[in-house]
């Protein structure tokens, strides 16, 4: 609650360090079409001021944290984009164009416009590590666009 998105123009911190997964910022919900959908805990990765600046702004690469617990459910959706999960523990199944079980080591990989959720499953749920390319997940063109032209504004000043 509260995290914006990070500018990722600062700089990387010169130690080495680790960043826990609970101080990444968690987003629950999302709201498509005038409707709040559930994402189970989404912890972006670009809203966290160590980790924002190892993504550049230009890379059009999101990142972030998935968990479902079990029977926990996102429903099926599209994104215009590819993204893709690795399952770093417990299991789950897909739904939408695939019904398939999976679990941990394996790679969930969603080209663009299929329909696609997962639900949680065995004793735990899952925690899975997803990468978005392009658009980030929840973000429409015009975001984009309006997200490079602020990078290209923060640009021409610091010349």
């Amino acid at each position: 609650p509260g995290a914006r998105a990070m500018t990722r123009t600062s700089t990387p911190p010169r130690r080495m360090s680790v960043v826990h997964r609970e101080d990444i910022p968690t987003l629950r919900t999302v709201v498509v079409d005038g409707v709040d959908q559930s994402l189970g805990i989404l912890k972006d990765f670009g809203r966290h001021p160590e980790i924002a600046p190892f993504i550049p702004a230009d890379a059009r690469l999101a990142m972030a944290w998935v968990r479902l617990e079990p029977g926990e459910c996102l429903e099926t959706h599209i994104h215009p984009i590819e993204s893709m999960i690795v399952v770093a523990q417990g299991h789950g199944r897909t739904a939408g164009d695939l019904d398939e079980d999976f679990a941990a080591g394996d790679v969930v990989l969603i080209p663009r416009g299929c329909h696609h959720g997962f639900m949680g499953a065995g004793d735990a749920g899952f925690w899975a590590p997803v990468s978005y390319t392009h658009l980030r997940a929840h973000e429409t063109v015009l975001d984009l666009v309006c997200r490079l032209l602020l990078v290209k504004q923060k640009d021409r000043s610091v010349r």
